[in-house]
């Protein structure tokens, strides 16, 4: 077995092990580095039969073998040191937190809270930072000025953050990826605070947005139960921000490209769907990457949606959304079908029925915007003539006359 070969990719592995890690942490022991690399040197010069080394060492026994034992303890010693400074990083860090907190007894009461947060603090010029929010940032530091703050946050929202005004919303880079957060000033008793937090962009666990297979199965037990529903089917045609032109009052539209933003405006757009005529009877589903369908399974609330899209008032078919200073108006075209007006029932018949309606409006040459699935006769194939006083033995001729 070659030691010496072994030692030299064991010493040369603890050097670059250890170097890139000084790389990461400043703080990290320089021993091994300094250990494995005098070892790497040793291995390669008595490799190379220097004459002067071979002096030094070649009376000693088992040579090879010795500094193989040697570089694996050298590797040894790098790993026991990567745990021992990273304990004493958190250990530190632990101690300066508790230190903090008993000087800063309102950060104590935002750990508390499962969102990330930041107060101002007017004296030290600084946001201090929870918990939640600093393993959010992926940082150590309690304090943060706000040029650290301000290069995190996205390009198209610097200007934003830079201003800061009550209720402006931005999005800062986290583990995560870009996540939207808002500035806004509380006043708790006397004291007033100036809060950055994140915002859940989502309808949380009571309001959530179901599957297609949710859908399916919610149909099939509504269909089992009796019960007639409504489903209402919602393609969102554009976003556009509102553009004041420079040289007149009149506004133009520009589309919204922005994924972040977009994401935004049509959680937005549900919730004013969840928050409006309908709260607390009305259930939302995604059904396609821009087609979302309602469940009303309350008849009168059906027929009060069904009369607001006649006058086209209806919330289903877009609304104005107002994120910061900027105005953004979704637009949607929406088909409309009641369960009891299908002729046959069954909950896969809805949804064809829905979405064949929705493709109808879509192709349309028509700038209506809804379009309402019309009551089926389920005798219309076999109709009674002689109850309608129709006789069919009498000269048609008759009634040709004058």
């Amino acid at each position: 077995m070659n030691y010496l070969l072994i030692a030299i990719c064991v010493f040369t592995f603890t050097f670059l092990f250890v170097f890139f890690a000084s790389i990461f942490n400043k703080k990290f022991y320089f021993i091994s580095l300094a250990l494995s690399y005098i070892g790497t040197i040793l291995c390669l010069m008595y490799q190379f039969d220097f004459n002067y080394l071979m002096d030094i060492v070649g009376d000693i026994t088992n040579f090879k073998l010795y500094v193989f034992i040697a570089s694996i303890a050298v590797l040894m010693i790098a790993i026991l040191e990567m745990f021992v400074i990273r304990r004493k990083k958190v250990n530190t860090t632990k101690e300066a937190e508790k230190v903090y907190l008993e000087r800063d007894t309102k950060i104590y009461y935002f750990n508390l809270l499962n969102v990330d947060i930041a107060y101002y603090n007017d004296k030290k010029h600084k946001f201090i930072l929870n918990n939640s929010f600093r393993r959010r940032l992926n940082i150590d530091d309690i304090e943060l000025d706000k040029d650290y703050l301000i290069n995190l946050v996205s390009f198209e929202d610097k200007n934003i953050f830079k201003e800061l005004k009550d209720n402006s919303q931005f999005k800062l880079k986290t583990i995560d990826g870009y996540e939207w957060y808002q500035f806004k000033k509380n006043t708790v008793g006397d004291e007033e605070f100036s809060l950055i937090y994140k915002i859940d962009n989502k309808l949380g666990s009571d309001a959530s947005i179901g599957t297609y297979k949710e859908l399916d199965r919610t149909l099939k037990d509504l269909e089992a139960n009796g019960k007639d529903f409504a489903l209402i089917l919602a393609n969102i045609s554009s976003i556009m921000e509102r553009v004041e032109k420079t040289f007149s009052n009149l506004n133009t539209l520009k589309d919204v490209k922005d994924k972040e933003v977009r994401e935004v405006i049509i959680v937005k757009y549900l919730s004013s769907v969840l928050n409006g005529d309908l709260k607390d009877l009305v259930k939302i589903y995604k059904v396609g990457s821009s087609e979302y369908a309602f469940v009303i399974s309350d008849k009168d609330a059906y027929f009060i949606a069904e009369r607001a899209l006649l006058n086209n008032t209806s919330i289903f078919l877009g609304s104005d959304i107002f994120i910061n200073d900027k105005t953004y108006h979704l637009k949607a075209r929406v088909a409309s079908v009641y369960s009891k007006y299908v002729k046959i029932k069954e909950d896969y018949h809805v949804i064809n029925a829905a979405f064949d309606s929705l493709q109808l409006l879509i192709g349309s040459a028509t700038k209506q915007d809804y379009i309402i699935y019309q009551q089926e006769n389920e005798n219309e194939n076999n109709i009674d003539l002689k109850k309608l006083g129709i006789d069919l033995d009498n000269d048609i001729k008759e009634f040709y006359k004058n």
